[in-house]
């Protein structure tokens, strides 16, 4: 492959031409946390939406509810985020995603409020092989990819 875009798991690259950092955003209809938060009560575990095992979205969700004792248990599973917007719009549970590569009916069930943990952002990164059969094509389908993202992701 000449050129591949990744979200860093839990192992580094090898020399990335480009990373870009988002963070995670608890997303998900409030009354699916609004029976946890009224009771108080650790044995209610807060339903969560993920893609499946393996996912650093699912890693980071897991690891921020684990460290802040929040019981928790996985809803649903679904490996594309069709799947897990359709889930958390009918309430079926939260789920964590990165702000700004969020789909549009997703950006209004953003959970702002300080009920569930903050989460660690992800990088994505821009790999790209050094030489290429067609370094001007390579090049130009880069440029893109690159503006593209820095507009995406850095937008104001």
């Amino acid at each position: 492959l000449d050129l591949v875009l990744v979200i860093r798991g839990e192992h580094d690259w090898d020399r990335p031409f480009r990373v870009w950092r988002d963070p995670l955003v608890w997303i998900g209809q409030r009354a699916a946390i609004a029976t946890k938060a009224r009771s108080h009560r650790p044995q209610i575990p807060l339903s969560l939406v993920t893609y499946p095992s393996g996912c650093g979205y699912r890693r980071r969700m897991l690891t921020a509810l684990e460290r802040d004792k929040i019981a928790h248990r996985i809803a649903y599973t679904s490996l594309d985020l069709s799947g897990l917007s359709v889930a958390v719009e009918n309430g079926l549970g939260v789920t964590a995603l990165s702000q700004h590569t969020l789909p549009t009916p997703l950006k209004s069930l953003i959970l702002t409020d300080s009920l569930l943990p903050p989460l660690d952002q992800v990088e994505i990164g821009l790999l790209c092989k050094e030489e290429s059969l067609s370094p001007r094509a390579l090049s130009t389908l880069r440029d893109s990819f690159i503006e593209a993202l820095d507009s995406r992701l850095f937008q104001t």
